[in-house]
């Protein structure tokens, strides 16, 4: 007879504890880090676990995750701010010592703000375009316009 193997009872926790969940909450709200960055490390649960404990707003957790993430969205506003005023990798000294623009670094740039406002608006409502109603005809015809962050208006 072969001797039967030990459970494993490591890996991932599961079960919901205050002290892991809280961890989570500070991670999204203070380190801006993504759910999917933090069930990347082996201590923390699987996604799929968080979203568990999210869907059943296990001991308020649902809760507490939805303040985190405007915390976050907030941080990604300072972000957006220091990577446009970061400008030390905008020139490049090019083969023949020139300084030249670094057009790599500023469309890299480019693309961080773009999609730290992108997320913002789309999660978070204060954030991005704000539709304004308006009833022109007298007869309850609601006229929607989207007033972008830039002050021009579009048709919704």
């Amino acid at each position: 007879m072969t001797p039967q193997k030990e459970k494993n009872l490591g890996g991932r926790p599961r079960a919901y504890k205050e002290e892991i969940a809280q961890a989570i909450l500070d991670k999204i709200a203070h380190d801006c880090m993504s759910l999917n960055q933090i069930s990347k490390e082996e201590d923390m649960p699987a996604r799929a676990t968080i979203n568990k404990w999210i869907a059943r707003n296990e001991e308020g957790f649902a809760d507490r995750y939805r303040v985190a993430f405007q915390c976050r969205a907030y941080l990604m506003a300072e972000e957006i701010i220091d990577i446009s005023d970061d400008g030390h990798n905008d020139q490049v000294m090019n083969k023949n010592g020139d300084m030249v623009t670094n057009g790599e670094a500023i469309n890299r740039s480019k693309l961080k703000v773009n999609t730290r406002q992108w997320v913002m608006s789309k999660l978070i409502p204060t954030f991005g375009d704000k539709p304004e109603a308006t009833s022109t005809d007298g007869a309850g015809t609601v006229i929607v316009n989207i007033v972008k962050d830039d002050g021009t208006t579009k048709d919704a």
